[in-house]
């Protein structure tokens, strides 16, 4: 009795994960058709990709207009018996403007004493191993520039926090940056920054509906416009 009542559990486990697998399986599928079609509508090449160690990533380009669209999608990952999803970003990258050899990052204003915090972290950072593991984790870009940033004067009125390599107040603009981030969440932690390889606007999550990829690229758009003095 004991046997059956385990092996009727143990059968009615197995068919909810395979529910659960094939829902995943489903919206998969739903959500790469639905890049498919952005991608085409808006006369973007695309690619889907698996990435290894970070899972699949959808990636769009305008190459008239010298932009592409990173969006990395969250995935599964596996800690010893425990199972968790991490990761999920989305970069605009524009490849003017540039500041070549230098690096600048402007953020919705942390807590005070946090800027300077996150500038002594990143000094920590600034060896092979740590710029390694900071370029995989946020980006190149980021990590061939650890140890150089140092919170920057913010123009009176703005509520940001900059950290760069150098005062960027005489070539961008501190204002563009703020109404670039207003539109998002806190949650989506949003993030302009400009090195030698161009403008990001970045996004701490996955954008997959077509509504939340328009306002990526027209803010980004717009931010490219604005921000150079």
């Amino acid at each position: 009795m004991e046997a059956t009542i385990t092996f009727i559990g143990l059968g009615a486990m197995f068919v909810i994960m395979g529910v659960l697998i094939a829902r995943s399986v489903r919206r998969d599928r739903e959500i790469r058709a639905g890049f498919r079609a952005y991608a085409e509508a808006q006369g973007l090449t695309h690619d889907y990709r698996k990435v290894r160690g970070k899972g699949a990533e959808a990636a769009f380009a305008d190459p008239q207009q010298g932009m592409t669209l990173i969006v990395q999608r969250r995935h599964a990952k596996q800690s010893g018996n425990s199972r968790s999803r991490s990761g999920g970003n989305a970069v605009v990258q524009f490849d003017d403007p540039r500041l070549p050899g230098g690096i600048v990052i402007y953020t919705r204003e942390m807590q005070e004493g946090m800027a300077q915090a996150a500038s002594t972290f990143a000094g920590l950072l600034d060896n092979k191993i740590g710029k390694r593991l900071v370029g995989r984790l946020l980006g190149d870009d980021i990590g061939a520039h650890l140890g150089e940033v140092d919170e920057q004067p913010v123009p009176p009125g703005l509520d940001l926090t900059i950290l760069a390599s150098v005062d960027p107040a005489p070539w961008f603009d501190a204002a563009a940056a703020e109404r670039a981030l207003a539109p998002f969440s806190e949650g989506e932690q949003p993030m302009v920054m400009i090195t030698g390889n161009g403008l990001q606007l970045r996004l701490a999550r996955e954008v997959t509906a077509p509504e939340a990829l328009d306002r990526l690229i027209d803010t980004a758009r717009r931010l490219k416009a604005e921000i150079r003095r």
